[in-house]
């Protein structure tokens, strides 16, 4: 069967790039077929009001390339190419597909190694991952059911909405409170519930009911208050801020203006410690808030 015929799987011209990438260095992105008619073009498919912005940087200078033509482009020449430096790029009008390769770390029980990621979307919002490894080429993981902030990019690029809901806005609180928590332990001195409490964002901004000066909350409390700012408007809200230059974070408007909420929230995520790693510091340092910490995550997961 032609897998053209077959819905089930990736678009073919994703199915080619992935194999095209393969043989490029890391930190190509490639754009293409460009013009050809897709099997479902009667369909449209789902795009943000926002996608596309006259301030947006694009993958191409000039006219957009001929049918059949592929775009080439080098990420950050010269540098070592990450996720963010697909920010802001938009394909070629009439793009079927784009992927990228970057390489990265990966932690595994036996040791960190250098790893290849590639992945490949295609118009219709289908995609295939596969990472390699960096010293042979081994394939250790292919897929067409990945996830994450790579995932989000490419199908920005295509001016398509990120696959998936946002996560959950209580994960940013809980993530602020763990960046929080893993200055204290740098600062020294026995980091015990009260104090750590202390530093949650819902009490903190209420200093004058610290747990310092009076019953610290229970973990209980500290899980319910974490989840009950959960709302999918809430990152949407944080991203039209950000793009508008009202809210200042480490990410630049126009990028938060490409960006839809499902994209923003996981890059926001991405830069504050997780529960997990957390939680292995709590322990390191035997924290006596270890056990009020670990009920906290176990009720907001």
């Amino acid at each position: 069967m032609d897998p053209a015929d077959d819905p089930s799987i990736p678009h073919p011209d994703a199915w080619h790039l992935l194999g095209l990438v393969a043989e490029l260095e890391p930190g190509i992105l490639i754009a293409g077929p460009i013009g050809r008619p897709r099997r479902d073009a009667a369909t449209p498919h789902t795009r943000t009001p926002h996608t596309r912005t006259p301030h947006a940087r694009t993958p191409h200078a000039g006219q957009a390339p001929g049918p059949g033509a592929l775009f080439i482009r080098p990420l950050r020449p010269g540098g070592r190419a990450s996720t963010t430096d697909l920010f802001g790029l938009l394909a070629p009008p009439g793009t079927q597909a784009v992927a990228v390769a970057l390489t990265g770390r990966a932690d595994t029980d036996a040791a960190p190694h250098r790893v290849r990621v590639e992945v490949a979307v295609d118009a219709d919002g289908r995609f295939r991952s596969r990472v390699r490894s960096a010293a042979d080429g081994h394939v250790l993981v292919e897929d067409d059911d990945a996830s994450g902030l790579l995932v989000d990019a490419l199908h920005r690029v295509l001016g398509l909405a990120a696959p998936g809901p946002p996560p959950p806005f209580g994960r940013l609180v809980l993530g602020v409170w763990c960046a929080g928590l893993a200055a204290a332990l740098r600062a020294g001195g026995p980091l015990t519930w009260p104090r750590a409490a202390a530093l949650h964002p819902a009490v903190s901004s209420h200093p004058s009911t610290s747990p310092l000066e009076h019953p610290p909350p229970s973990p209980e409390s500290i899980a319910e208050w974490t989840t009950a700012v959960d709302a999918p408007s809430r990152w949407e809200s944080l991203r039209r801020r950000v793009a508008t230059g009202s809210h200042v974070v480490d990410l630049r408007p126009s990028d938060a203006d490409w960006m839809d909420a499902t994209t923003f929230g996981r890059w926001y995520l991405g830069g504050l410690p997780s529960p997990e790693w957390l939680e292995g510091e709590l322990l390191a340092n035997r924290a006596p808030a270890l056990a009020g910490f670990r009920e906290v995550r176990r009720r907001c997961r």
